[in-house]
């Protein structure tokens, strides 16, 4: 069973796993870290959103192309997880969805030219 769940689950979806986990964990280090004042954990919050998770996906999209080529599902499965994470957090983040759909796309796009350039 568990080289089941090995062969199937991992090896298919480690790269949504990563991308569910940046979604799902890394905001909560907002509430972690230390901060002088709760505005501060608003500001990171929001540097989260806009730097790191967009530069997380676009990373995770890259080598997903380089190795399993264009897949546009991928991308999909990234806004899906996306309007999971609205429900749970609320509707305010809902404008994330296309511009990481887009990201995301792009990113498969530059892995798959640089797998095509090798």
């Amino acid at each position: 069973m568990e080289d089941f769940l090995k062969k199937c689950l991992f090896h298919k979806y480690k790269y949504t796993i990563l991308i569910a986990a940046t979604y799902y964990v890394l905001p909560l280090f907002a509430y972690v870290l230390p901060v002088n004042h709760p505005s501060d954990r608003m500001i990171i919050g929001v540097y989260f959103w806009f730097i790191i998770t967009p530069l997380i996906i676009l990373i995770m999209s890259i080598i997903f192309a380089i190795y399993n080529d264009l897949q546009w599902y991928f991308a999909l499965r990234v806004a899906i997880l996306w309007l999971l994470y609205m429900v749970i957090f609320g509707a305010g983040s809902l404008m994330f969805v296309g511009a990481y759909f887009v990201i995301s796309l792009t990113g498969q796009l530059i892995g798959a030219y640089l797998k095509n350039k090798k």
